[in-house]
């Protein structure tokens, strides 16, 4: 998966991955991912599903989570999923994306 991303020139910007019910599940961030499925597809990975996420720069410091977390909840909303990518972002899935910006500031 890495080295087809590379190939196509598509740079990662953030990614983790974990087993569930015994198949590795991968999330990867990049800024667009249309580029990105048919590559991967062709490899003879599955791409269930291509969304847009948050991704903001976020400091590296204690609590700087828990700060982002906060207003996500002061606004109604919870991440279902929030790791780091490169240069100190934090990558955000939420159910609302609007509100997650809005939210957030970005």
């Amino acid at each position: 998966m890495w080295r087809t991303l590379a190939d196509t020139g598509i740079n990662v910007e953030g990614g983790t991955s974990f087993f569930r019910e015994g198949h590795r599940v991968v999330h990867v961030a990049v800024e667009d991912p249309a580029p990105a499925v048919a590559p991967l597809r062709g490899a003879g990975l599955l791409v269930a599903d291509a969304q847009e996420v948050i991704a903001m720069t976020v400091e590296d410091r204690p609590g700087a989570a828990a700060e982002i977390t906060e207003k996500l909840a002061e606004a109604g909303l919870s991440a279902y999923f929030m790791y780091l990518g490169t240069n100190t972002r934090i990558i955000i899935g939420v159910d609302d994306l609007a509100a997650g910006r809005a939210a957030l500031g970005t």
